[in-house]
């Protein structure tokens, strides 16, 4: 229900970062090609554009002046990796067929949400589910707690409901590395589940160009795990199918297989970031460092405070021989991807719920968690109210972000208090199924308290009904300290600048009031 009741959708904000996406898979769709020429030209102008000059006998340029050279040709492609552009191809040919040449760009960006994001998405999250279960043997309490933080009290539900590919990233990553997890512990994998291993690990690049090192510590964990050896070859013909695919998009459109087309984006004020050093990493940023953990907006372990017993549980992992190996690969995928995340220029990322270019490792981070609880219920019991109240504060959190407008602007620093508060005083919720079946704006979001229930049904579950009780008690103090990072005031005139803004262009409208 999570990924299918509310749907935060704002034409006028023309959401660059989802919209470049869906031209590609409309342009696929409707003209077989990776060019959003004739897409860009019906819908309308969108950044994250890449604008290339062809010229005959010469490489493809960037776009430097207002119009192409004498004899060249220019033609705009997506500068995104490709791969959320493919998924969604299924998704738009059926609306496509239904709806011929009247497709809008609103319909085409509901239903690649709903057939390249939501659905996909919910399958790898059952897969994940299922290895929790597996790897915690028994621990149901834990394993609750912390897929619920991962699923809903995270940003992987705000980035997931839209045509974004941070979330897919995330999770097809996680995947296969339990994949090899549990390939290490059977002793052997078949040739065709080492295939699909490959295609997944492969697949977290070609979702997201930076996580082109998560995939090179799990090919490494590949070779160190896959037994036999030769299932190492099928696991290598699967991660080809996902880069052979980049490599005909980039050559297509940039000229070579090894080129992505940041360094062609056509907005010159995004283009400047990349141009910096390598590819945007211009050197260390401390302020990086510590925001992208610790910043109300921006950090991991403030917008998801659950996440702060993975501490905990790496310990106990590191403790565990059965488990040390696996934990190694698993903190080295976070590693690899915070660390040349702090040397970008905008590593911000712009409109973001959350730290955007970490996403990717949000499964690992879920999973240390988990055995981080498991560690504390095995010392006491009635430390529940632990988990269960940074959980509270998690779904305070970045649930409320996910779920009502998950693209807060760079003023915002306290997101609960700066944006969330404001919105829900003044009566806005974002397009839902509540409001679909005649349920007003300001009271279609209730009916999301159903998780809460399903949340103290698995409590009373795993604890027992008395003990439940208790925990929650002890929970909500915990709860209020873990969301009170996103409680502080920020400074109130460029604050109340952007509530101005963003229910300026809501939608769908506010119905006026009494």
């Amino acid at each position: 229900m999570g990924y299918s009741y509310a749907s935060p959708y704002f034409p006028r904000l023309n959401n660059p970062n989802e919209n470049v996406r869906v031209y590609m898979t409309a342009a696929l769709v409707e003209h077989g090609t990776y060019r959003i020429d004739e897409i860009r030209a019906r819908w309308g102008f969108t950044n994250d554009g890449a604008c290339v000059d062809h010229a005959p006998g010469q490489r493809p340029t960037p776009c430097d002046t207002t119009m192409p050279s004498p004899g060249s040709t220019r033609h705009f492609y997506s500068v995104k990796a490709p791969l959320q552009s493919f998924l969604g191809v299924p998704a738009y040919a059926l609306l496509h067929a239904i709806r011929g040449g009247d497709v809008t760009r609103d319909e085409a960006v509901r239903w690649c949400r709903v057939g390249g994001s939501v659905l996909p998405i919910l399958a790898l999250l059952y897969w994940v589910r299922r290895f929790f279960e597996v790897d915690l043997e028994g621990e149901d309490f834990a394993v609750d707690t912390s897929f619920y933080a991962l699923a809903l009290g995270s940003v992987l539900l705000g980035y997931g409901i839209l045509f974004l590919s941070h979330t897919e990233s995330a999770l097809v990553a996680f995947v296969a590395f339990a994949r090899l997890v549990l390939a290490r512990r059977r002793g052997s994998i078949g040739w065709l589940d080492a295939a699909l291993t490959g295609v997944l690990a492969s697949a977290t690049t070609a979702f997201e160009y930076p996580c082109v090192f998560i995939t090179a510590v799990l090919s490494i964990q590949a070779l160190v795990t896959i037994r036999p050896l030769t299932r190492v070859l099928a696991f290598g013909a699967g991660a080809l199918v996902p880069v052979v695919l980049v490599m005909h998009f980039q050559a297509v459109a940039f000229g070579s297989p090894f080129s992505p087309g940041h360094l062609f984006v056509e907005n010159p004020g995004f283009r400047v970031f990349h141009q910096q050093g390598f590819f945007g990493a211009n050197g260390f940023h401390v302020d990086a460092a510590t925001r992208l953990l610790v910043d109300a907006k921006l950090g991991l372990f403030t917008t998801t405070p659950f996440f702060v017993l993975a501490a905990v549980g790496v310990l106990a992992l590191m403790r565990d021989a059965r488990r040390r190996a696996d934990a190694a690969a698993a903190a080295l995928c976070c590693l690899v991807l915070y660390l040349p995340v702090t040397l970008l220029s905008n590593w911000d990322g712009g409109w973001v719920i959350g730290p955007r270019y970490l996403v990717a490792f949000y499964p690992f981070v879920a999973w240390f968690s988990a055995h981080g609880v498991v560690a504390l219920m095995k010392r006491e019991r009635a430390l529940a109210a632990i988990p269960l109240g940074l959980l509270l504060a998690s779904l305070a959190v970045s649930g409320t972000a996910s779920t009502y407008y998950p693209h807060l602007p760079p003023e915002v620093r306290a997101p609960l208090a700066d944006i969330f508060v404001p919105l829900i005083r003044d009566g806005f919720a974002p397009a839902n199924l509540g409001m679909a079946i005649g349920i007003s704006m300001a009271r279609s979001m209730i009916p999301l308290a159903v998780f809460g229930a399903a949340l103290w049904v698995s409590t009373a579950r795993s604890l027992g009904t008395g003990r439940a009780v208790v925990a929650l008690m002890l929970a909500l103090p915990i709860a209020f300290v873990g969301v009170a990072p996103s409680l502080a005031v920020s400074d109130p005139a460029p604050v109340a600048a952007a509530v101005s803004f963003i229910e300026g262009q809501w939608d769908p409208a506010r119905p006026p009031q009494p």
